[in-house]
């Protein structure tokens, strides 16, 4: 089995459908097994239960929470404001609540504050993230927000997170794709945008759904399928060459179907 990230935050990212919530929830899975306070989390999941500020146990050393914006602003600011009365006055500002929800990039810090914030109660947090434009928004809020506060409060927490995770010793990037030619030529494009983003952080590139047998140092030389065939062995053997030709220009580090390993119970763990 090739070695799981061992940095204290994992974001899982890719297109939509490719496996991302299967494989960001066996590595929380694994890391609990292996006596790691873990947190498993995704970003206002209309299919999870919406958390309020803190994460819900699962199981020991396992916890969930489903990220909502407007909460983790929350959050932020009573963290921020010492005094109750004076911060639950600020969150009843009408005006507040409508910059948090409008202003470009503050829904983006404000979750982007959560992750940060969560490192100091977790081993490993591994996040779900739902789409790859999401993630890039995410992290580009930093930038943004850098740039537009020089001083004060805001201004420090923002740079302590861009130094956060711009270290390799705390961040992971895996993308999660597939051997079809829009989620790789997706995968191709977040890998360069995270590796502008963040130059010195691993990224890591899973893939998902290949055919059995697939070996990418034994190409078979080209060749012609029949265009109509009922033969299953034929079309096993075009789409195992089609998968092969697709993923040669790129580099990627793990199939999917070598890091899970079948459980003495049936159940498939990574």
């Amino acid at each position: 089995m090739n070695p799981l990230p061992i940095t204290t935050h994992i974001f899982v990212q890719g297109k939509g459908g490719v496996g991302k919530t299967t494989v960001s929830r066996a590595l929380a899975e694994r890391f609990a097994s292996e006596d790691l306070e873990t947190l498993w989390m995704c970003f206002e999941d209309p299919l999870q239960p919406p958390d309020q500020i803190a994460p819900r146990k699962m199981r020991p050393r396992l916890s969930h929470f489903n990220c909502q914006s407007f909460l983790a602003f929350q959050e932020y600011i009573e963290l921020k404001v010492p005094i109750p009365k004076m911060a639950k006055a600020l969150l009843g500002n009408k005006a507040i609540e409508a910059l948090a929800k409008a202003a470009p990039g503050v829904k983006e810090l404000a979750m982007l504050g959560k992750i940060w914030h969560e490192r100091l109660h977790f081993d490993r947090v591994v996040c779900d993230m739902p789409s790859t434009g999401f993630g890039l928004a995410l992290f580009q809020s930093l930038d943004s927000f850098s740039k537009l506060f020089k001083a004060g409060s805001l201004h420090r927490d923002v740079e302590e997170m861009h130094a956060y995770f711009s270290s390799p010793e705390k961040i992971t990037h895996l993308i999660v794709t597939i051997p079809e030619e829009g989620p790789l030529q997706e995968a191709v494009e977040l890998r360069d945008h995270l590796k502008k983003f963040f130059p010195k952080c691993p990224v890591e590139t899973w893939m998902n759904r290949c055919m059995p047998g697939l070996d990418l140092a034994t190409l078979h030389p080209a060749k012609d399928f029949p265009l109509v065939t009922n033969d299953p062995a034929v079309h096993a053997e075009a789409k195992r060459y089609r998968q092969q030709e697709l993923l040669r220009p790129l580099e990627w580090e793990s199939r999917i179907g070598r890091l899970f390993e079948e459980s003495v119970d049936g159940k498939v763990a990574l």
